[in-house]
């Protein structure tokens, strides 16, 4: 690198990436900008300690990941300290919470979820449905919020999975919808943070902290998914009209339409596909015309399938970790076994 003439030069050291290896490790960039010299260090931190992502941490945990991480990266021949990771600038940061599900199936509420309208507002240029249903993404340059069958994605090829790096345990039997809010770019990391009360230009010790993570997937939960949930009824369509009339008191035809737009709404496309079909063939603002009855709907009709969301906000308010080791054993006393 020294020697290389370009301005702009890196290099990836490609250890983490043999298949040989029992332990998870970080990916480390090293970049050269004119004179100056940078180490980019990417890691996941539950599986820096536990070796899988399915177990969670809290902040109790900080002290043990500087630890295997400076012993990690000393067995790529990377010499760090202490000191040197906990004042690391952090230029991304991915907030997750796993939440466990008992009487419905992730398929089933990324399903529902899906129905939702793409929130342009934020900036979103893209949403997937993909996997037979198994995930669900909301994507923007800068950030993005993704959803996925966690179990199911455990079992799938790398090319196919949105986890590439599989952990080496048994898979108890259990349905986990994996929440994902990545802020990718340091700007939007930076105003996610002012917005939520924090400071700036963090470091690792800053963002390694469970009421920020918490508040970082609350947060684009609320956006992405509860402000663009529409009206939801599995009531038929007479009675949805008579619900309609007697909440409402529309004009005839106003009623009726309301019922056509409902119907519509609760269609396997949902508000998004009505939104994308509507806006191909007529100016936005009759869109957002069509938005305020929406929320005139919404503000009558019960969404009577949507208590999934009630347990989901509880799991993602109370954020407790989740620990596999009452599924295996308990890792802390593995001093650092897998």
């Amino acid at each position: 690198m020294e020697n290389n003439p370009a301005g702009y030069y890196s290099y990836i050291n490609t250890y983490a990436r043999s298949k040989k290896l029992f332990y998870y490790y970080p990916k480390v960039t090293i970049c050269k900008q004119g004179r100056n010299y940078n180490l980019i260090v990417e890691f996941s931190a539950p599986k820096i300690i536990f070796g899988e992502n399915l177990s969670e941490l809290d902040n109790t945990y900080f002290e043990d990941l500087i630890r295997k991480l400076i012993t990690r990266l000393n067995e790529m021949g990377v010499i760090v300290n202490s000191k040197n990771l906990i004042n690391a600038d952090v230029i991304s940061l991915h907030a997750s919470k796993n939440i466990f599900l008992k009487n419905i199936k992730p398929q089933e509420i990324i399903r529902e979820l899906s129905k939702n309208e793409n929130p342009m507002r934020l900036d979103v240029n893209r949403k997937s449905y993909t996997n037979n249903g198994e995930s669900l993404q909301f994507h923007a340059s800068s950030h993005e919020l993704v959803l996925y069958d966690k179990m199911a994605d455990m079992v799938k090829s790398k090319i196919r999975s949105i986890d590439k790096l599989k952990p080496k345990i048994a898979l108890p039997n259990i349905n986990i919808l994996r929440i994902e809010a990545r802020l990718i770019k340091k700007r939007k990391l930076n105003s996610i943070l002012k917005r939520l009360g924090y400071q700036k230009n963090p470091i690792l010790r800053d963002v390694f902290n469970e009421q920020l993570c918490k508040l970082v997937v609350l947060t684009f939960w609320n956006d992405y998914v509860i402000k663009g949930r529409p009206p939801i009824t599995q009531d038929t369509t007479l009675n949805t009209l008579k619900n309609i009339i007697l909440a409402m008191k529309p004009k005839m035809k106003k009623a009726i339409y309301l019922t056509g737009l409902l119907t519509i709404i609760n269609s396997e496309d949902g508000i998004g596909g009505l939104a994308s079909q509507l806006k191909e063939s007529y100016p936005q603002g009759r869109w957002q015309r069509i938005k305020v009855d929406i929320n005139k709907l919404n503000k009558t009709i019960i969404n009577n399938n949507d208590n999934f969301l009630v347990e989901i906000e509880k799991q993602l308010k109370e954020f407790q970790p989740i620990d596999l080791s009452k599924y295996y054993y308990d890792r802390r006393d593995q001093k650092g076994t897998n």
